[in-house]
């Protein structure tokens, strides 16, 4: 019988290698008990995995950097609930879904970004 942890570590090491290694193969090495472990300690493996084939930075040389928001802009007190979408400065001026300052009115499900699109007239009207 083959120990699962080492057959784990020799499928990691194929695996990283050239990112072609088959658990089927490996499960098939072992029986019973061992079959059982060797699953899903690969399981846990895999789940966790960066997988290269879908990974858009390496495969295409994306660097990743932060860009910070404005700051005159409240996302961050938004967020918090410590603010509302309109106690910002920037907020249905310079700042709209189409011209987005803060992070909050980039994404349709954003805070000040539904807001905007959906509550922003119903509180001029009832404050």
């Amino acid at each position: 019988m083959t120990d699962p942890q080492h057959l784990l570590q020799q499928f990691i090491e194929e695996d990283r290698a050239g990112g072609t290694a088959d658990p089927l193969a490996y499960l098939q090495r072992v029986e019973g008990a061992d079959r059982s472990e060797l699953e899903a300690l690969l399981d846990g493996y895999l789940a966790r995995a960066p997988r290269r084939a879908f990974d858009a930075e390496a495969r295409y040389g994306i660097t990743y950097r932060s860009v910070p928001d404005n700051k005159a802009c409240e996302c961050g007190a938004i967020l918090r609930g410590l603010k509302r979408p309109q106690d910002c400065k920037l907020f249905g001026t310079v700042c709209t879904p189409e011209n987005p300052m803060g992070s909050c009115m980039v994404s349709s499900e954003g805070a000040c970004a539904a807001h905007y699109t959906y509550g922003r007239y119903k509180d001029a009207v009832t404050t």
